[in-house]
């Protein structure tokens, strides 16, 4: 909101959304009475003209209109748009986009005047990313340090191992975790945080290589399934 405030006492627009990259995604941010923030309906390739250089287009300069217009802008019937690249550290992080709904050329004056907004913006940006990036390492710390102290203080294990599968949800923002513990050809379910009792009662004696978590003991080694569905050669350890 800030931004479409200092751009507007500097163009005029109807329409304004920053595009953030994250790899070859896009989350698209759109400011107004219509504001709201989710992923974009479309990869990073798909808006390249708005990443590259600051650049415009007018409905009816003889030029196609660009990839995803309307999806970039989030409003149908854009006629103009002026497109500027955020950049922060020698690399673009997104994009400022502002569009009219008329068929009203951005001037290349009106690019050199957003250009210091869009820094602006990019430096906020980074600024709030550090933040949060600083906020979940202090969790991590917190949690770690709560495991530590837990062995300092020599808990036996019935009161340690809750605690790891906590600490483990909390830092990487998971919604259960599992804890089995090897004997011999067996594992034993050990602790757990977020599943139904009904599916722990499951898992209380597994054997080696017969699950996901089986195959992960007789291996030694981690293993992540990004979807189970595309991936049937192993049964996951939560079953379904």
């Amino acid at each position: 909101a800030v931004a479409a405030e200092e751009a507007r006492h500097l163009v005029p627009f109807d329409r304004l959304t920053i595009a953030l990259l994250d790899e070859e995604t896009v989350e698209l941010v759109a400011v107004g009475p219509a504001a709201h923030r989710g992923a974009a309906p479309f990869a990073a390739a798909d808006m390249a003209w708005a990443l590259r250089r600051p650049v415009s287009w007018c409905e009816g300069n003889g030029q196609a209109a660009p990839d995803r217009l309307d999806e970039v802008l989030d409003a149908p019937s854009i006629r103009s748009v002026a497109a500027i690249p955020l950049r922060s550290k020698d690399r673009v992080i997104g994009s400022l986009n502002l569009g009219r709904l008329t068929a009203l050329p951005f001037s290349a004056w009106d690019l050199a005047v957003l250009e210091p907004v869009a820094r602006h913006i990019a430096i906020a940006l980074d600024n709030a990313r550090l933040l949060e990036t600083v906020k979940q390492r202090s969790q991590e710390f917190q949690s770690l340090f709560e495991i530590g102290r837990g062995i300092v203080e020599r808990l036996d294990l019935d009161a340690l191992l809750p605690l790891v599968v906590r600490s483990v949800n909390r830092i990487l923002g998971t919604h259960y975790c599992l804890l089995l513990l090897r004997s011999g050809d067996t594992l034993v379910f050990a602790a757990q945080e977020g599943l139904e009792p009904e599916i722990v009662k499951a898992f209380q004696t597994l054997r080696l290589g017969e699950s996901l978590a089986g195959w992960v003991a007789a291996n030694g080694d981690p293993l992540m399934l990004p979807d189970k569905r595309n991936d049937q050669t192993l049964v996951h350890v939560v079953g379904g």
